[in-house]
């Protein structure tokens, strides 16, 4: 008997599978192109650093292309000098007007500061796989 009713509902199933429309479904890859990854982990990044941090880092940045297009592109070099000290005076004033406002520096939005997920690094496994690494090559 009960062999009956579960051949019967296993019909009933067929039957309803048969009848729904299945369209095939579309095609989704699997893995992110790298450069999607790439664009994520750096707004991670971005969205961990305070105002401070990155108005150094374009100063920096704005550095380095102020020296390599002093050598190859001269009419460049004095616009992006300007922007890179602009940078660096506008880090300086947020850093003390936050520290005037009484806010930690670093930490200039504390309401848009997020600790990543992967900020913390064990040393300890990094150094114990780079030596297994580099005994590779000793033997």
């Amino acid at each position: 008997m009960a062999e009956q009713r579960y051949e019967r509902e296993i019909d009933e199933l067929l039957q309803r599978l048969d009848r729904e429309d299945r369209q095939p479904l579309r095609f989704r890859r699997r893995r992110t192109p790298p450069w999607t990854a790439a664009w994520r982990r750096l707004s991670r990044l971005g969205a961990v650093q305070s105002l401070v941090e990155r108005l150094m880092a374009a100063a920096v940045l704005l550095l380095v292309v102020t020296l390599v297009s002093g050598i190859f592109v001269p009419a460049l070099a004095r616009p992006s000098g300007y922007l890179a000290v602009a940078c660096f005076v506008a880090a300086l004033v947020a850093s003390v007007w936050a520290g005037a406002q009484g806010h930690d520096p670093r930490r200039y939005q504390p309401e848009r500061y997020y600790q990543s997920r992967a900020s913390a690094v064990d040393w300890d496994r990094l150094i114990l796989r780079a030596r297994r690494w580099l005994e590779r090559f000793r033997r």
